[in-house]
């Protein structure tokens, strides 16, 4: 028998028992009440038992959830880093490469006027030399044509 059973049985004794009148007092068989006392006696153990059985059970399922949590949070929290890293190495890709691109544009750019400037220097080399050969030319026409200057 169950001990609130046990409970609800003296319960029900006390509410069929006879009261006297003067003085509100309750008769009832102290042998049935003493039994009843006998059995809590004998259920109290059992019923602490499953007491302390449902407490360590929800003691373990407490901690598993917890451990379960913790877990969770600590692959979630890897899985961002990961992420992180992931976007982080992207992002200096992507720098990196602006860089470079924008070294590269900037050479060429330096090259270009490197071989404008070179071919503008040789052009006026050309130049100065074909006009010193027109001059030389000129004067040997006017030296044939018997011309003096």
């Amino acid at each position: 028998m169950a001990f609130l059973d046990v409970i609800d049985e003296i319960d029900e004794m006390l509410e069929e028992a006879w009261t006297f009148p003067i003085g509100g007092k309750t008769l009832v068989d102290g042998e049935m009440i003493k039994e009843k006392m006998e059995k809590l006696r004998l259920e109290f153990p059992a019923e602490i038992k499953k007491a302390k059985s449902v407490l360590d059970e929800r003691e373990r399922i407490l901690e598993k959830a917890k451990n379960d949590a913790q877990h969770t949070i600590r692959n979630a929290s890897i899985k961002r880093e990961a992420l992180l890293n992931e976007q982080q190495i992207v992002i200096d890709a992507k720098i990196r490469s602006e860089e470079i691109l924008k070294n590269a544009n900037e050479e060429a750019a330096k090259l270009r006027k490197a071989a404008i400037d070179y071919v503008n220097a040789a052009l006026k080399k050309t130049e100065t030399i074909m006009e010193n050969n027109i001059l030389a030319v000129k004067q040997a026409r006017r030296a044939v044509n018997g011309e003096n200057e």
